[in-house]
């Protein structure tokens, strides 16, 4: 479009120049004849004769001046036209002249801008490659970011899982060590009738006045003292479920040790955690109560008559165990272990027993302790009843009683010797093995019965060698599980390390991503104001 108007330009350039040319030629031509025409004329004037010289003289004299003035004036026009068409000639050269420059410079500055329109067209592919590039790297990471996230987002909901569990297993850890404690404190009441009836030697007869007891004594801490005047059989009809049966919760004996740990814990524990563990306190009370009474042997009629073998019975009340003697007779008669005859002559037996003297019943049962395993009743009853003829029947019933006890005597036995054995910080594998070897002694008939066999002696004399191997076995599992544990807090350090390289690379991605925004917005600014 430029060099289209530069053309035209020139062409009424060409045109002017042309025009301007032809009109300076005619007017040289004419005034190259007007100067012919007056050298002509004055030749004509000087052959003239002087006669007709001074007849046309006035009168053409007169025309030629008129005309010579037109005509210089015409010249004078002519010449003013003339400089006035150079002036405007060298004006237009001028102007053309500056055009052209102009031109020039434009063409100049249009390839310079072309030039660097190009450079910045590649330097925007370039940083339009950058960018796709940083978006790539940008959605890499933001999709590690959301694996990361996603897996920051689970180890929170576990950690949360496991505050909870950490939360309720406090909660469980102190209702348990209350619960412990009431534990504890019934089990140290409970303690003594374990112990006294974990023996070899037979204890049923005095079963029923300890159960008796033993209920009696739980009952009273948490029961109306108004339903406890009964007797023993009658404690049984108690239902300690029914609230009007059993005294307020605040009121319940429960011990002074744990009166004193609720003392003690009075700045961390409210006044409402301690009535609900009273409480708490009294349910287990009562269902301790109706288990006991669930399943007491003073159900049994057999129980409440072998305690007519009672020494402190016979000797304090005899009319009562003379009572109790008849319900175990017709027990062991209906249970077709005793015949009628055999019941009826043990009964008269027992019956002149009984009302032997205070003073030979207490020399009778003198040796009697039921609190060891060396003399029982049926070394005290054996001793005085065996080779009495007067007492043959009876000594035939006691010996069927005596032996009822010894089913689990072994066994229950078993868990003194477990507790004898007991030592702090003692491996559950080293109580085992000394259990063992406990039974095995015992099982010989004591230490100087065991035969000391070659095999033995090889088996100790390898005993130090298993056990380092035992310790290299054990050694190897710790280093093992010590090694896991560095892998774990290695891959730990690796995920923070790859944490904090994330935050960095997303920094540093978010800070180019402006730095070329920014960089960008430039070239565009520039680009549009060169057009």
């Amino acid at each position: 479009m430029l060099i289209t108007e530069d053309n035209k330009r020139e062409d009424r350039k060409k045109l002017c120049d042309e025009d301007a040319m032809r009109k300076i030629k005619q007017l040289e031509e004419q005034a190259y004849q007007l100067q012919k025409q007056v050298a002509t004329q004055k030749q004509v004037d000087g052959s003239w004769t002087s006669s007709n010289f001074n007849l046309m003289r006035p009168f053409e004299e007169e025309a030629l001046l008129n005309e010579m003035e037109v005509t210089g004036q015409a010249f004078e026009d002519m010449q003013e036209q003339n400089s006035r068409l150079i002036q405007q000639l060298r004006e237009k050269d001028d102007a053309n002249f500056k055009l052209m420059t102009e031109r020039i410079k434009t063409n100049q500055l249009n390839k310079l801008a072309r030039e660097e329109k190009d450079v910045l067209k590649e330097q925007v592919a370039t940083l339009t490659t950058q960018v796709e590039a940083t978006n790539i790297v940008v959605r890499k990471l933001e999709e590690k970011e959301r694996i990361l996230q996603n897996s920051l987002a689970t180890v929170e909901k576990e950690l949360a899982l496991r505050q909870q569990a950490m939360e309720m297993h406090k909660r469980k850890a102190i209702e348990s060590a209350q619960s412990a404690a009431d534990l504890k404190l019934h089990l140290d009441e409970c303690q003594p009738f374990l112990q006294r009836f974990q023996t070899s030697k037979p204890m049923t007869p005095y079963l029923f006045e300890a159960v008796e007891k033993l209920l009696r004594y739980l009952m009273n801490r948490c029961v109306k003292p108004d339903l406890m005047k009964c007797t023993g059989p009658k404690l049984l009809s108690i239902d300690t479920k029914k609230s009007e049966n059993l005294i307020l919760s605040k009121n319940i004996d429960i011990g002074f040790a744990t009166k004193r740990l609720l003392g003690e814990t009075a700045i961390t524990v409210t006044e409402r955690q301690k009535l609900e563990f009273i409480h708490e306190c009294r349910s287990m009370l009562t269902t301790m109560i109706a288990k006991l009474q669930e399943k007491s042997p003073l159900k049994q009629k057999a129980v409440r008559g072998l305690s007519s073998l009672d020494p402190c019975v016979i000797q304090h009340s005899p009319q009562l165990a003379q009572k109790r003697f008849s319900f175990l007779l017709e027990e062991l008669n209906h249970a077709n272990i005793i015949n009628d005859v055999l019941a009826e002559n043990a009964k008269k037996e027992y019956l002149h027993f009984c009302n032997l003297k205070k003073s030979e019943l207490q020399e009778i049962f003198r040796p009697c302790d039921q609190f060891s395993d060396e003399v029982g009743l049926d070394t005290i009853y054996g001793s005085f009843l065996i080779g009495e003829a007067n007492y043959k029947h009876l000594w035939e019933v006691i010996k069927i009683c005596l032996v009822l006890s010894h089913g689990n005597a072994t066994v229950e036995g078993g868990f003194s010797v477990n507790k004898s054995l007991l030592v702090e910080n003692m491996h559950e594998k080293t109580v085992i093995a000394q259990r063992h070897i406990h039974d095995e002694i015992q099982e010989a008939g004591g230490i100087k019965n065991i035969h000391i066999s070659k095999k033995m002696l090889d088996y100790v004399r390898g005993a130090r060698k298993r056990y380092h191997e035992y310790l290299e076995m054990k050694k190897q599992e710790k280093s093992e599980k010590d090694k896991k544990k560095a892998e774990k807090r290695k891959l730990d350090i690796q995920v923070k390390d790859l944490e904090g390289e994330r935050k960095k690379l997303m920094m540093a991605t978010e800070e180019k991503r402006e730095a070329i925004d920014v960089e960008l917005q430039e070239l565009k600014k520039k680009q549009a104001s060169l057009y």
